[in-house]
């Protein structure tokens, strides 16, 4: 029982901790938004970046990613966000987004995919543009709505 015990307060303490090379795990409806602290329950925006520390933050749109890796200046071992079109996690440095055209939770209108064709084809037709992960780090991305600030101004 003792050793039982102890497993789960380990495993409980480990929530936080992720391996870069494996994307962390998320709990739709559960997990909170590192960013503005709300709960994450879309998995189309859903991201998230790895520390070197292994210390993983989660969040509800990749704007909110976006501006807590500048306000915090974390060193990351790896991002995580989600392909739009088949829901799953891919590498967020190497995934191409998409700014415009949907609106996101914090409205930061940033949507990833795998495949350059699928997000050219979604520009094409909601009227966003194309850009890199070295591009959205460095742009100035703010929200397309007015009122959506993630409780930050």
């Amino acid at each position: 029982m003792r050793l039982f015990l102890h497993s789960l307060i380990l495993l409980a303490s480990c929530r936080g901790i992720a391996q870069a090379e494996e994307p962390p795990s998320l709990r739709l409806g559960v997990d909170i938004c590192d960013y503005c602290s709300m709960m994450i329950d879309d998995i189309r925006f859903a991201s998230a970046y790895v520390t070197t520390e292994g210390k993983v933050r989660r969040f509800d749109d990749i704007g909110g990613l976006l501006i807590t890796l500048k306000e915090r200046g974390e060193s990351i071992q790896s991002v995580w966000v989600h392909d739009i079109s088949s829901l799953s996690w891919i590498d967020g440095e190497k995934a191409i987004y998409v700014h415009g055209g949907t609106m996101t939770p914090m409205g930061y209108a940033l949507s990833a995919f795998s495949l350059h064709e699928e997000a050219e084809r979604f520009a094409q037709e909601s009227g966003g543009i194309v850009m890199s992960w070295e591009e959205i780090l460095t742009s100035e991305i703010t929200p397309q709505s007015p009122h959506q600030t993630g409780g930050k101004e």
